[in-house]
């Protein structure tokens, strides 16, 4: 969407935080303004109770996001505001989108009053782009708007310049998303014999921490860009990685063998994972069950005929102009 807006001939302020502004900064290859970051952590144990631990903390956040950008928009002649999952990244006196897939948490406990809830903070802004299919519903539950008060519509899948091919012999272990369990499937995986017998190429999604102690025919990455990742997978048979929806979507897109972990009590990759595998599209198995893992077969699917790249410039212009 970045790089659709500035062919276009806009000029487009980015701001983000923590690693997803190094991955950004490293893609765009331009500076990334900083917001405060989210730092949602997902314990070992009680992820449900910790996540709620943590709301405070994540409504100081929002706040404080919010005053960063109305203080910006007051000293810079912004037209349109496009807030990828950021709560506090609204204006009162510009149009301001919310993107996402997620409107309803697949939360395993009060479900419907917390959807209440995400609708109220994502009412704050003047309109809401669905990032799925209408008809296709690649987010299942998650993307259904019944609870929004503001317009909103679905706008498909954002379009991608790069395809991923898979025309190796390696096995790719892509890691990615909040800590402390992005280290723990890491470890985990560092223990099973017959992978580090496997020639693999190992993205740790980190650039911080001390690299782990790994066999001489492993390859490994830090934060890697989209080309990166791209020449990455081709070198690979088979991916194995974290449920998250982006991934989920380029596996499918792109024709990938791909075997799914969820990160333990992030609930939307849970959710995924579960749907993948009930609809016979992706391979999944349980962090706690990585025992099993030699013998889960990765499955190869041809959804991706189905997953349609619309034009968004038309959108970007109505917009700017309301």
């Amino acid at each position: 969407m970045i790089r659709e807006l500035e062919s276009s001939g806009h000029q487009v302020v980015v701001a983000s935080s923590g690693e997803s502004s190094v991955w950004l900064g490293k893609e765009l290859d331009k500076e990334i303004r900083e917001l405060p970051d989210y730092s949602i952590r997902y314990a070992i144990h009680s992820t449900w109770w910790s996540v709620l631990r943590q709301l405070p903390q994540l409504w100081r956040v929002i706040r404080q996001e919010n005053r960063i950008l109305e203080s910006w928009t007051k000293q810079e002649d912004f037209e349109l505001v496009l807030s990828d999952n950021r709560y506090g990244c609204y204006s009162k006196e510009i149009p301001s989108i919310f993107l996402s897939h997620q409107l309803i948490i697949p939360t395993p406990y009060l479900r419907r009053p917390i959807a209440r809830m995400h609708a109220r903070f994502i009412g704050r802004f003047n309109r809401c782009w669905i990032l799925d299919d209408k008809e296709l519903r690649l987010a299942g539950i998650m993307s259904d708007p019944k609870y929004l008060k503001i317009p909103y519509e679905y706008i498909g899948f954002p379009p991608d310049q790069i395809r991923w091919n898979q025309e190796g012999k390696s096995i790719g272990l892509i890691l990615s998303g909040p800590e402390p369990q992005r280290s723990i499937l890491e470890q985990e995986l560092l223990k099973l014999d017959w992978l580090r017998q496997r020639k693999v190429i190992l993205v740790r999604g980190t650039d911080l921490g001390n690299e782990p102690d790994l066999p001489d025919q492993w390859e490994v990455h830090g934060i890697c860009d989209r080309k990166e990742l791209a020449d990455i997978i081709q070198r690979t048979e088979m991916i194995i990685g974290r449920s998250g929806y982006s991934s989920i979507w380029n596996y499918l897109h792109s024709g990938i063998k791909a075997i799914l972990i969820p990160t333990p009590g992030q609930f939307e990759q849970e959710y995924l994972a579960r749907r993948m595998t009930d609809r016979k599209l992706l391979a999944c198995i349980l962090q706690n069950e990585l025992d099993k893992l030699f013998d889960i077969k990765p499955i190869h699917s041809n959804t991706g005929s189905d997953l349609k790249l619309p034009g968004l410039g038309g959108l970007f212009e109505t917009e700017a102009e309301s």
